[in-house]
């Protein structure tokens, strides 16, 4: 089991109350917080942010199980975006380094050969990814 939420944030317990009301009840909750909360400065035991945080109670002890996936589902889309661009900005640079090589006269043999090689594991790292999806 992970480690235990003491300490939370207005952003992490706000969330995690809704989510919670969600998948309880089908509805968003009346209450975001109990009006009345003591904070301090702290460590979100959730999102990891030294900010001003206050006790779970104060969200309803709240089901962080849900926030928690949805925190680690967004962060592996994050991380599927940024490779996403790195793979286009490989592509953009593969049709560059064809255009690159169409250019090069058939007499450069040793230069035709080492833009061939580098198309070739550009071509093969785009490969490997399309294949991984």
């Amino acid at each position: 089991m992970g480690k235990e939420i003491y300490n939370v944030c207005d952003k992490c317990g706000i969330e995690a109350n809704r989510l919670t009301c969600l998948k309880k009840y089908g509805r968003e909750p009346l209450l975001k917080k109990f009006t009345i909360s003591t904070y301090h400065s702290g460590k979100c035991d959730v999102c990891g942010k030294v900010t001003s945080v206050t006790e779970i109670r104060d969200y309803f002890f709240p089901d962080f199980s849900l926030l928690n996936k949805k925190l680690k589902i967004t962060n592996e889309a994050k991380d599927k975006l940024k490779e996403l661009e790195k793979m286009e900005k490989l592509q953009e640079e593969t049709k560059e380094l064809i255009e690159e090589w169409k250019n090069i006269p058939f007499w450069k043999f040793k230069k035709k050969k080492e833009a061939r090689e580098k198309l070739d594991k550009n071509i093969d790292i785009i490969d490997r990814f399309l294949r991984g999806l």
